[in-house]
């Protein structure tokens, strides 16, 4: 198995393993990735960076998020 939680019958059964192979992916400290639930927009950003081996200089960023409570 890819991750625990992950069968060989799932869906993304294969792009899960080839993210995971790359060490694009990781589970969580028991070896789960959670494969149905929603990922955060930082989860996103990691990914991204991962894929597609991005360096940051964070300081000369600048931040305009919005944050909005519900």
């Amino acid at each position: 198995m890819v991750f625990s939680d992950v069968e060989k019958s799932h869906w993304a059964y294969e792009a899960l393993y080839n993210l995971k192979e790359r060490r694009i992916l990781s589970g969580d400290e028991k070896g789960n990735i959670n494969p149905d639930k929603n990922i955060t927009r930082a989860e996103f950003i990691k990914l991204v960076i991962e894929a597609f081996k991005l360096k940051a200089d964070i300081s000369e960023c600048e931040s305009s998020l919005e944050i909005v409570e519900r």
